[in-house]
């Protein structure tokens, strides 16, 4: 009987993961920013941080919050159980108050969040050029690392997330600094300006870098002559549902640095 339960155990132990971030890091800096606009820099006790970051206290979605967070060295945590205590990390206060355009320390203090974590930095080690195809990897977590077939391709999706956000392979860093081809005006609907162009209206505008297509997937009127294009780098890939809440990260997490408009506040 002793053995049996030994080999239940041993079974229990083997299909757990190795722990990981459950957000990708543009995820994880937009969570950390909600504490820092509401607490700024002081340590404040873990039921008040989690309910800052969008959690009720004590959820089991919140504590894995505060772990993706620590994992990325977002912040910091103090005390134990009922006196823990937390606040936002210097890593994190460098990432989202330096607004300076193109500049190399947000991007390196960015790299350093993204490896920060040990199962990605593992993985990067080990990948240092770039990365194997996602089936490859799927079996290497599985079998080499003692992922869960549960969680392995969540882990998949927030590593690669979190790699091509803070440009880590070369490839990142190529693709995102490419030269951008010359803008085209679009036609907008003057008759609504509070509607959204019909995506089956707007053009597709050709460009000669890589066979790809450049397709405008929305237009966005916000006020008299001035509107906001999402653009997609169409190839072999269709714009999915998460890669629209990537962009809504990217969009929460850098919309402070731009002016407040006056005139909305009369």
């Amino acid at each position: 009987m002793k053995q049996a339960k030994l080999g239940i155990e041993d079974k229990s132990a083997l299909s757990r993961s190795p722990r990981f971030p459950v957000y990708s890091l543009p995820k994880a800096l937009e969570k950390v920013k909600m504490l820092y606009d509401s607490h700024k820099r002081n340590f404040v006790a873990a039921p008040v941080a989690l309910t800052a970051t969008g959690h009720k206290s004590g959820s089991s979605k919140g504590l894995q919050t505060l772990a993706t967070l620590r994992y990325y060295g977002l912040i910091e945590i103090t005390g134990l159980s009922n006196d823990k205590k937390v606040k936002v990390s210097d890593l994190a206060f460098r990432i989202f108050m330096d607004i300076r355009p193109n500049s190399t320390d947000r991007d390196q203090a960015i790299r350093t969040a993204a490896l920060s974590p040990k199962m990605f930095k593992a993985i990067y080690d080990k990948y240092p050029e770039d990365l194997p195809g996602d089936d490859a990897l799927h079996y290497e977590l599985t079998v080499d690392y003692g992922f869960n077939e549960n969680s392995v391709s969540d882990f998949i999706r927030a590593f690669k997330e979190t790699i091509t956000f803070a440009k880590i392979y070369k490839s990142d860093i190529i693709e995102s600094d490419a030269e951008k081809p010359e803008e085209l005006e679009l036609p907008q609907k003057e008759d609504n300006m509070n509607t959204i162009s019909d995506k089956q209206q707007l053009p597709k505008i050709p460009i000669c870098t890589y066979g790809f297509t450049e397709e405008v997937l929305a237009l966005f009127p916000t006020r008299p002559k001035l509107s906001f294009r999402i653009l997609s780098i169409k190839g072999d890939t269709e714009v999915t549902q998460s890669d629209i809440d990537q962009l809504i990260s990217y969009l929460n997490l850098y919309k402070k640095g731009f002016p407040i408009d006056e005139s909305s506040k009369q």
